[in-house]
C-alpha cells in the first residue's frame, strides 16, 4: 500500500501529494471499521472546543441569512402581495408574514 501512495506522490507533484492525503484518509477509515486499526481517540477539551466551533458556525450562517434577507429582499414575495392586492382586492399576504426587519430583529433577539 506504501508503494502506491508513494508512486502517486511522484507521479503526480502536489497533486499526488493532495491525492495520497485523501487515499491515507480513506485507508485510516477503512481499517478503522473493519478493525484493523486503533481508531483516533480525542480528549475532551478537543470534542468541547469541537461543539463550540460547530455552534458558533451555525449562529454566523444564520445571522447572514437573516442580514442578507434584510438586504435584499425576496422580489417574488412582494410580486405575490402587489397581486394579491391588485387583482383579488383581498390585503397584503404581508399581513401574515413577519417583515424581514422583524425575522432580524427576532434572530439578534434570540441570540442574546
Amino acid at each position: 500500500m506504501d508503494d502506491l501512495g508513494q508512486s502517486l506522490k511522484e507521479g503526480l507533484g502536489t497533486l499526488g501529494s493532495l491525492s495520497v492525503k485523501g487515499f491515507d484518509r480513506a485507508k485510516q477509515f477503512s481499517q478503522e471499521k473493519m478493525g484493523n486499526a486503533v481508531k483516533t481517540e480525542y480528549d475532551q477539551e478537543f470534542m468541547h472546543l469541537s461543539a463550540r466551533v460547530e455552534s458558533t458556525k451555525q449562529c454566523v450562517n444564520s445571522t447572514a441569512n437573516a442580514a442578507r434577507n434584510f438586504l435584499q429582499p425576496n422580489t417574488a414575495a412582494r410580486l405575490e402581495d402587489m397581486f394579491n392586492e391588485k387583482v383579488t382586492g383581498r390585503g397584503s399576504a404581508m399581513d401574515k408574514r413577519p417583515s424581514y426587519s422583524e425575522n432580524l430583529g427576532k434572530h439578534y433577539e434570540k441570540r442574546r
